[in-house]
Order: C-alpha cells, then structure tokens, then sequence
C-alpha cells in the first residue's frame, strides 16, 4: 500500500505555480511534494514514512493518546489534537501562510464524522489547506443504500512498528443493512510491546458510506476538486476503477 500510495501522488501532484516552486527534499522520488498533511492521523505511521522522506509533516487527530504517540514516532512532526472538520485556527493559519502539497487520509477515517455535512466541511477545510495543484487521497465507501451489502474480508496490515512496539490489525465488514448509511466494521488488533496498549484491542462500529450522487456534489459544493482517479481498495494491487453507485471501499485522488 505504500508503494501504491507514493506513486499516485508522484502522478497526480502538479508543479507549484512559477515562484512557488520548491526544492525536492533529499529522499523522495515524488516531485513537488514538500509539506505533508494527514488527518485523522493516529500514532503517526504514515507521518514517519514521509518524514524519512524529507518532507516536513503535519498531524491532526482527536484523542490525545494518539497525538502523543505521533508525536513520540515523528520527533520534528507538527502534530494538533482537534475534529478532522474543524481543525484548530493554529493549524489553519499556518496552511494559509504555508500551504500543503499533499494531503492524506487512506484508512476511510472520514467515515467516523458524524454526517455527510461534517464530511463536505472536512472537504472544504482540506482544499483550503492546500495549494493550487496539491492532492488530497482520501479513503471512502460508495454504496447507493438501496440494498444491503455482504460481509467481508477488509484487509489484514502489519506487523507495523508503532513507538517501542508492534501491532497488528485485522479488519472485516458485517454489511449493511438496506436503506441504511453506515456499514458495521469490525476491528481485531494485536499488540506486542506497545505502551498502554492490551495484548488484543477489538472494536465495533458504524461507518458511514456516501451515495455517489451526492459524492459528486459535495466535491464540487467543497472545492471545486477534480477527481484524478479512484483505485479499489478490496482488490490485489488496488487497480484504478470507475465510480458507480456500488463501488464500495476506494481511494479518491482529489486534485486542487
């Protein structure tokens, strides 16, 4: 995945407009990204990955544990505790002044806002952290609600270092029901050695899904963004894909 990840954003981030071009940071074959933004951010695992790049990395995650943690994994991360979408006026001030080349959020995090409505704010607040040109990958589900979906295998990650430890995470769908928004996920997570962490975490919760009409128009309502492309996140490789009504778990490439 991050393989995936950096080469999508190598494709879709445009060159700075004349005068606000950038130094490539030693380590990272992604041209024009320098100043990296992730909601939703937890203990800071893709943070580290761009920071080993170079890039100057920027968080933003609402329980305090998980901000301590991104913290501890990226000494020299710029890391705000706050709501994906209505993040600090500290943290909006400084993307005025210094705006983000790349923004990411890969996990479907912006499934935990509490409606459609804070999602389009979430939407808006990132294009306007973001410079003219700079990208925005965001993890969502599509589904239409009309009928249920079945449950499913989401995915198995890790081993993953996480500060002094290791976890691992197992994910799955139960489905939805018809005529329902959320999708009920369920999570299994393995630690070893993390700090004040229990050796088996697990989790159950409703995500929301987004029809793909109204998708379309928050992007517009929010931005306007241009879709680059959408990949499939349920399938080996995570090949791009047309948006339909069911298209289920994807990754946006979203384009300022």
């Amino acid at each position: 995945m991050i393989r995936a990840a950096l080469g999508w954003a190598k494709g879709a981030v445009r060159t700075p407009k004349r005068g606000q071009s950038r130094k490539r940071p030693p380590g990272t074959g992604i041209p024009h990204v320098h100043r990296v933004y992730e909601p939703a951010c937890g203990p800071g695992q893709w943070l580290a990955i761009f920071a080993r790049m170079g890039c100057h990395v920027t968080g933003l995650d609402m329980q305090s544990a998980m901000v301590a943690a991104a913290k501890r994994a990226v000494l020299k991360a710029n890391v705000f505790q706050g709501d994906m979408s209505a993040p600090p006026s500290e943290l909006i001030e400084r993307a005025h002044e210094e705006p983000f080349d790349l923004a990411l959020n890969l996990h479907g995090s912006v499934g935990h806002l509490p409606s459609p409505e804070a999602f389009e704010w979430h939407l808006r607040t990132t294009w306007l952290m973001l410079r003219p040109g700079g990208v925005y990958m965001v993890g969502v589900t599509i589904r239409s609600g009309r009928k249920a979906s079945e449950p499913m295998e989401l995915g198995q990650y890790g081993p993953t270092q996480v500060g002094g430890g290791w976890a691992a995470l197992r994910s799955v769908s139960l489905g939805a029901a018809a005529g329902s928004p959320y999708e009920r996920i369920h999570h299994m997570m393995m630690t070893f050695g993390v700090e004040g962490a229990g050796p088996l975490i697990a989790e159950t919760y409703d995500l929301l899904t987004f029809p793909l009409p109204w998708l379309k128009r928050a992007l517009k309502r929010s931005g306007p963004w241009e879709v680059v492309a959408a990949h499939s996140m349920l399938e080996d490789g995570f090949p791009k894909v047309r948006l339909s009504a069911e298209s289920s778990d994807v990754t946006l490439i979203l384009r300022r």
